[in-house]
């Protein structure tokens, strides 16, 4: 996991280089572009981007091994504010107490909301394929409840701003699943 977490730091910053002046002494060899910093500064951030990969990579790794599936929810503007699954922040990403009644609407989502589901057993009838490895463990479409009837983990909350209270609803309620 180090060296391909490596390899695709180094493809991320080739890709970037051209955004950053190139000093005129740097090979054109380097497996990491330097970006015309001095050296302690892109290493630094060498360093940085080898961890964001790293992490990824592990994050990949932790959902292809879990009996559990996976789902991020957009709450569309008009969406009723529920605070078991959303938080709240100012369009400038300042938290904001929990607001109190009923009939706040969400105005925006900046963040969307990851829910987990678990899987059904698989059974002796099952085929092989169901209780190998799966590689695509976001369900799609309309997943508003699990097969099985059993609720999901709500594993991180959406964030979002809310609507101010007393304007015209503009837009219809719903939830939109990602793809």
């Amino acid at each position: 996991m180090d060296k391909e977490a490596e390899d695709l730091a180094a493809s991320l910053s080739k890709t970037l280089a051209p955004f950053f002046a190139r000093n005129v002494e740097e090979s054109e060899e380097n497996v990491f572009e330097t970006w015309g910093e001095e050296e302690s500064v892109w290493k630094a951030r060498q360093q940085r981007l080898i961890a964001i990969f790293k992490n990824a990579l592990k994050m990949k790794a932790d959902s292809l091994l879990t009996p559990e599936r996976y789902e991020l929810v957009y709450y569309a503007p008009g969406t009723v504010f529920d605070p078991e699954t959303m938080d709240v922040e100012t369009i400038d990403g300042a938290p904001v107490d929990t607001p109190t009644g009923e009939g706040h609407r969400v105005e925006h989502c900046l963040h969307v909301a990851i829910r987990a589901f678990t899987r059904e057993t698989v059974k002796d009838s099952d085929p092989i394929s169901k209780a190998t490895i799966q590689s695509k463990n976001f369900t799609r479409g309309d997943a508003t409840g699990p097969s099985g009837g059993t609720a999901p983990t709500v594993l991180a909350k959406a964030v979002v701003v809310l609507r101010k209270q007393g304007g015209e609803d503009a837009h219809c309620d719903g939830v939109v699943e990602t793809r």
